[in-house]
């Protein structure tokens, strides 16, 4: 592994590939297995770090929460209260396939 893990991003093998950013201004990709670490900025917006606990166990990226695959072994990520109250408009979730689909509307820290 490379000390400035640039050996992390321009997947090519898709199974590997956590989400899209740019890097250096250029689109690229990000290895999984760099997300929510916050060892390295890779991504130009710092966005391989923008994570939330949404169960006491469970860290996960902030475009995985309520996107309807389950990220946490117990599923807290799709069942949590706050895919309850999901906006109408969608944005494209730079994780995974890029889909479009609604955000969350608040982040519930208390783990209902």
């Amino acid at each position: 592994m490379c000390t400035n893990f640039v050996d992390q991003t321009n997947c090519s093998d898709s199974s590997r590939v956590g989400f899209h950013c740019a890097i250096n201004n250029y689109n690229s990709t990000v290895s999984k297995y760099m997300e929510c670490k916050d060892i390295y900025h890779l991504c130009d917006d710092g966005l391989e770090n923008t994570c939330e606990y949404v169960t006491p166990l469970c860290f996960v990226h902030k475009h995985k929460i309520c996107d309807q695959e389950p990220d946490c072994p117990d599923g807290g990520d799709e069942n949590n209260v706050i895919c309850s109250s999901l906006t109408i408009q969608t944005c494209t979730r730079r994780g995974r396939l890029g889909l479009e689909l609604p955000i969350p509307i608040l982040v519930d820290r208390r783990f209902n």
